[in-house]
């Protein structure tokens, strides 16, 4: 798949870090999902075998914003997407405020 976004010069979007549906949980739907694959410090082998893809990491890394930083730090083509609903700072370690993260 990364090479052929790289034939394409096409950006890679992989969402990382919490999911929370409020629906799924109104309607007693199990969570499913497994964070231990939601890191996006595992995205830096990836993003050092295809330098020229930029990897997106939208919404501030979901409640991995360190670690998404310290990803872009080592591969300078992982980007970071501030869309969010920004739910993500209430699991931060230490309080943040929006104006800190920008």
């Amino acid at each position: 798949m990364f090479a052929l976004l790289s034939e394409l010069r096409a950006a890679c979007t992989i969402s990382c870090g919490l999911l929370v549906v409020p629906l799924r949980d109104f309607l007693g739907l199990r969570r499913t999902q497994d964070i231990n694959f939601a890191n996006p410090l595992h995205r830096i082998p990836a993003a050092n075998a295809f330098p020229e893809v930029p990897f997106i990491t939208p919404q501030f890394g979901t409640g991995f914003f360190r670690e998404v930083l310290m990803a872009g730090t080592q591969c300078g083509n992982i980007h970071l997407d501030t869309s969010s609903s920004n739910s993500w700072m209430c699991v931060q370690a230490s309080e943040i405020r929006l104006a800190d993260v920008f």
